[in-house]
Order: C-alpha cells, then sequence, then structure tokens
C-alpha cells in the first residue's frame, strides 16, 4: 500500500513538473481588432520555454492576423518554427510564439506585443511557460 501511494505521488509530481503553467499577462489596451500585451520572462535555474498563442474562429479568404511589437514593426525573439502572421486560412485559426530562456539567466525584458486582426473574431490568448 505505501508503495502504491509513494508512486501516486512520484506520478502526480512528474506530471506537474513537466506540465505546462499559465502566465499572466498585462493587457495594457484592447480594440474591437486589436490587443496589447505585455508578459513577463522570468530566468530560473533550468532552461524555460514560454509560448504565447493566440485564437480566432471565423477565419475565411481575405482573414488577416499578425504579432507584432507594439511599434508596428515585425516581432523579434520568437523561436523558430513560432507562427506570427497568417492569411486567408479557414475556420479556427491560430498565432504562436515561443521564446526560449536559457538556464541560469536573470528575468529578460518582457515579450511585449500587439495582436491584430481584420475579418475574423478574436477568441482567446494564452501564455504559458515549461521547464525543457
Amino acid at each position: 500500500m505505501k508503495n502504491a501511494i509513494a508512486m501516486l505521488m512520484f506520478s502526480a509530481w512528474s506530471l506537474s513538473a513537466t506540465a505546462a503553467d499559465a502566465v499572466q499577462c498585462d493587457v495594457p489596451n484592447k480594440t474591437y481588432s486589436s490587443i496589447d500585451l505585455k508578459c513577463p520572462l522570468q530566468g530560473a535555474e533550468q532552461p524555460l520555454r514560454y509560448r504565447f498563442k493566440v485564437g480566432f474562429s471565423g477565419g475565411h479568404d481575405d482573414t488577416q492576423a499578425d504579432l507584432v511589437a507594439l511599434d508596428g514593426t515585425p516581432l523579434a525573439g520568437c523561436d523558430e518554427g513560432s507562427k506570427t502572421h497568417l492569411f486567408g486560412e479557414e475556420g479556427e485559426v491560430s498565432l504562436e510564439c515561443t521564446v526560449t530562456v536559457p538556464a541560469g539567466l536573470k528575468d529578460k525584458p518582457p515579450l511585449e506585443l500587439r495582436v491584430k486582426w481584420t475579418h475574423c473574431d478574436y477568441m482567446e490568448h494564452s501564455f504559458t511557460r515549461e521547464a525543457l
């Protein structure tokens, strides 16, 4: 019985240690076609991956959405494979930016971005952190 309890406790810890944790972003401005966000990037003893994701519904042939810097320039600092632009995609669509913070690094400047969209409906955004 003790072994079963210990195994369950270890399994629960393992799942929580690898699961992504939600991180709160500040929203200084939101309009009918854009939202500004400021998301903290905290360092740790282990490498961390932060993932910003935003979802839209109602995508069709002239739908467009972008993740950009607050000044409107292209968003720098996203890892390779991030998707910061979409055009003409159908149905439920999304954009994503991942940022990796190396082990032992102190806090980085926050990820500050603007999400802009046309011809679709903003649904939600999420910002998560997970150990690598």
